[in-house]
């Protein structure tokens, strides 16, 4: 991915599902498991699946911090500060499900920690180095209120 950003080449907008290498690779990052932790303190009192509260745009930040905990997982820092959403999802028995999406961009202002310009991608045979590239991923997982 970084090569495709740097040049920019490759899909402007790239998305990951439940059996995707970068899913793998985000299901228990620190920044997520944040979000999962504040999902359930925000439905500690829900008596069922159908009570439970969406989180939505949850910022799991970068930073130095950040650098550390992702090590050396290629995902992790590549993608740096992204957002977090939990949903939960209707299931047919009685196992609560909640859908866990990811979104990030990833832009010569996030590259340079916050500094500079952004600009998107060009179209066609007009490449623009560093231009946003947007990345989603997703899985769904089991939830137990």
């Amino acid at each position: 991915m970084f090569g495709d950003w740097i040049s920019g080449t490759g899909e402007p907008f790239r998305d990951f599902g439940p059996s995707s290498p970068e899913a793998g690779d985000m299901k228990d990052a620190p920044g997520v498991n944040r979000a999962r932790a504040y999902f359930h303190n925000k439905n500690k009192n829900a008596k069922c699946c159908s009570d439970l509260v969406r989180v939505t745009d949850f910022g799991a930040k970068f930073g130095l911090k950040g650098l550390w905990e992702a090590k050396l997982n290629p995902t992790r820092q590549f993608l740096g500060s992204y957002s977090v959403n939990i949903i939960p999802v209707r299931t047919t028995g009685q196992q609560c499900q909640v859908r866990v999406l990811i979104f990030n961009t990833t832009s010569a202002t996030s590259f340079f920690y916050g500094h500079g310009p952004s600009w998107e991608r060009g179209w066609l045979l007009f490449t623009r180095p560093m231009g946003n590239m947007r990345e989603t991923i997703t899985w769904t997982e089991p939830y137990n209120p």
